[in-house]
């Protein structure tokens, strides 16, 4: 066999030699908006329509990939016979968008090859015979006599394919009565694809069968198996799939008159389309860190246009610069699969701390929506999956904290699910308004971060004032997002040193530490008292004193709007009972006053003083006392 191809837009032309026929395909994308072949013989340039080709034996069609086909019979209309070979000449003609014509020439070539007595050729129509859907057309008879060439019209019966199950059926009767003449010696069938026979191991391998049933030959055909082609298609939005296959059938037999009579038939078989959902495979390995799924498998007309992650729709030009891998995978029979690698920490894959009793897991979750493209159309389809990947991963966050001075500085450790979290200063979130209003000071590194707490900040509690310091604490909780439960609480306790202080407690109780150091000259504890001179310091040191008391007693006075009044005075231990609470001369005197809010003494108040010096003989004319909380 001699094939010959064209240099010119090498690629897109191929010109074969096949089983008595020239083939010269033409590429899909080389065709315009208008095409046609002529061919040129003795008698001239002629355009191959459709009845001349019925009449001199071309056949023109369009494959499943849209490329144009020609094929022509070696005794076709305007073909040389020479010496040993056949020639053809055929120029294909493709006219533009501008209606410009532009021709490429091609001198088709083949050998000649050997015939039988009779050859008989299958080409297209209709009629019925035994039971059997047939086609009856108009065909040309070649047979040798006494090494002389004949040709006479005849009848041959060919049917079109069905589907069976997951095959294409394509059946003949095995002795053809027209074309019989007397006692029949058969001398066997052959089959094969695309104008090829095949050998018996390669039919084996494909999957295709032929077999003979009550005087039937019967050729079946995988869907989708190798020598045909996958189409596909969007059907009621659903991806499908058509397929076709070029049958090249050859029954030999003879008869009474002919020794040899070789009937071939060409045969294009397809079936409708039908839904056919790709296929997602799952081949994560949770060791490797990341998920990795496969979608397939597609025919060439089929291409990935874009991802949807999550939320996030991704070009495949950008998938790189956001952390995606998407690789086309080929396969050896031309189709191939789209495979998608996302990392679990990537911030498009959804993270879930999940109970188990061997302890708590991470789920990982990536919904993914592969947006695909049909050629030529641009047809578009999707699929939509929800891959799932559990992990015994899970580091919890972290908090540990320290003292200083007039703070607690707590460090929280992130862990490996800071998103899951929602951190909270007792019953405050840590939020920008909490960090503003409540004095906060924050630092991030990487992998945690650092809050400075004021001591008299919101999300501070306390616990007991005495002259040892006020012991304070910050109850740190780590609550999941999704159900609010609380999974990890830490307490920091500090005492911090106080010089004056005042605290109204929620259970009407009042506790006071001043400093005596700072009256000019300094006092000793041990002379003051209470409004109830008998009200002495619970506690005392060299310069500060402490008192502890009920807002019912130590002389204590009930004001308007739930104000408590009262009075730190100079109360010698050995001297007279000094007049009453508004003399106005000689004796020390510090005011206190506790205010609740009309719905009731629940409410705990912090006073720090303001710090400027007291005087033994001038009493104090302001409150020296300012607010610093209220919780």
């Amino acid at each position: 066999m001699c094939v010959w191809i064209m240099l010119v837009h090498q690629g897109m032309f191929r010109t074969e030699c096949r089983d008595g026929h020239f083939w010269l395909t033409v590429g899909s994308g080389f065709l315009g908006r208008m095409f046609r072949f002529d061919t040129e013989g003795r008698s001239g340039v002629h355009t191959v329509s459709d009845q001349r080709a019925a009449i001199c034996g071309y056949t023109m069609l369009l494959d499943s990939w849209g490329n144009l086909v020609l094929r022509a019979s070696y005794l076709a209309c305007d073909v040389d016979t020479r010496v040993g070979s056949r020639d053809l000449m055929v120029w294909f003609v493709n006219k533009e968008a501008n209606d410009e014509e532009t021709s490429y020439p091609f001198l088709l070539t083949c050998p000649l090859q050997q015939w039988s007595p009779r050859e008989i050729m299958c080409e297209e129509n209709y009629m019925e015979v035994k039971g059997i859907d047939l086609e009856v057309i108009s065909i040309t008879i070649f047979y040798r006599y006494q090494w002389t060439l004949f040709k006479v019209d005849a009848s041959v019966a060919c049917n079109k394919g069905t589907m069976d199950g997951t095959y294409i059926l394509w059946s003949i009767p095995q002795i053809l009565p027209p074309l019989v003449q007397g006692p029949v010696r058969n001398q066997g069938a052959r089959m094969g694809v695309g104008g090829r026979l095949l050998s018996a191991c390669l039919i084996q391998q494909r999957g295709y069968k032929m077999e003979v049933r009550d005087g039937v030959v019967e050729v079946r055909i995988p869907f989708g198996a190798v020598g045909g082609q996958i189409k596909s298609h969007v059907m009621a939005g659903r991806y499908s799939q058509s397929y076709s296959v070029d049958l090249f059938y050859v029954q030999q037999w003879g008869d009474a008159q002919w020794t040899l009579t070789r009937h071939r038939s060409f045969r294009p078989l397809w079936t409708t389309p039908s839904p056919h959902s790709p296929r997602l495979v799952n081949l994560t390995v949770p060791e490797e860190g990341d998920f990795s799924v496969t979608l397939g498998v597609f025919p060439p007309d089929v291409s990935l246009a874009n991802v949807t992650i999550a939320t996030l729709t991704v070009p495949l030009a950008g998938a790189e610069e956001l952390g995606l891998r998407v690789t086309q995978v080929p396969f050896p029979n031309g189709t191939h699969a789209y495979l998608l690698q996302v990392p679990f920490p990537h911030p498009l894959v959804s993270q879930k701390v999940q109970e188990h009793p061997c302890g708590k897991y991470r789920r990982y979750t990536l919904a993914v929506t592969f947006t695909l493209l049909i050629s030529p159309h641009r047809e578009v389809f999707t699929h939509s999956a929800s891959v799932v990947c559990d992990l015994q991963d899970v580091v919890l966050p972290r908090v540990e904290g320290r003292c200083t001075d007039k703070t607690m500085k707590l460090t929280l450790h992130r862990g490996n699910m800071d998103t899951q979290w929602a951190i909270f200063f007792g019953n405050h979130r840590l939020e920008p308004d909490l960090v503003e209003f409540g004095g906060y000071s924050l630092e991030a590194a990487d992998d945690y971060f650092t809050v400075e707490v004021p001591l008299y900040s919101l999300g501070m509690a306390y616990e007991d004032l005495s002259l040892q310091g006020l012991l304070a604490n910050v109850a740190v909780s780590v609550l999941d997002v999704e159900t609010g439960a609380v999974e990890q609480t830490f307490i920091q306790r500090c005492t911090f040193h106080v010089r004056e202080l005042m605290v109204c407690l929620p259970n009407s109780w009042m506790v006071v530490v001043v400093d005596t150091a700072r009256v000019v000259p300094p006092l000793d504890p041990r002379d003051i008292a209470l409004l109830d001179p008998s009200c002495r310091p619970k506690e005392m040191d060299r310069t500060r004193a402490l008192f502890s008391f009920s807002l019912d007693s130590c002389g204590t006075i009930q004001g308007v709007n739930l104000v408590y009044v009262n009075e730190v005075r100079y109360m010698p231990r050995y001297l007279p009972i000094p007049q009453p609470f508004f003399h106005p001369f000689y004796y020390y005197r510090q005011p206190l006053g506790c205010r609740y809010p009309l719905n009731g003494t629940r409410t705990l108040a912090i006073y720090q003083s303001r710090l400027w010096p007291l005087s033994r003989t001038r009493p104090s004319q302001h409150n020296p006392f300012v607010r610093a909380e209220r919780g």
